[in-house]
């Protein structure tokens, strides 16, 4: 990771997520590959179930973005891929109403949102 944290939100839904904790896989589709390639390993990255309005995180990416890790995971419909890790892993609901800016096509966050992010889950 760099000297500043870089921050990162995916999306998925109900029927994905459990194959995303799964596998330590999160992905996004191939018209967003230019974003996926710019993460560096011991980038933040956050899991937006887009279903039930949870946000999950923080995962640490183990990997560099990369396509087609498993080329058969996450429907197929997701080839721009980063392999994940954890240590301590907090759920947030109603996610959107707490951070609107979830709503923003772009993966990449803003330093200022993910520290947002970061401070609920250390006040839980």
């Amino acid at each position: 990771m760099s000297e500043e944290a870089r921050f990162w939100k995916f999306t998925c839904t109900k029927e994905l997520e459990e194959e995303c904790f799964q596998k330590k896989l999160i992905g996004a589709p191939a018209r967003l590959w230019k974003e996926v390639k710019e993460i560096k390993k011991g980038d933040i990255i956050f899991l937006y179930n887009i279903d039930s309005d949870v946000l999950h995180g923080p995962f640490i990416a183990e990997t560099e973005g990369i396509m087609n890790i498993d080329p058969y995971a996450l429907g197929r419909k997701n080839p721009s891929q980063v392999k994940v890790n954890w240590t301590n892993l907090s759920t947030i609901t109603e996610a959107s109403k707490k951070f609107p800016f979830l709503g923003k096509k772009s993966l990449s966050l803003e330093a200022s949102e993910g520290k947002a992010i970061l401070d609920m889950i250390k006040t839980k």
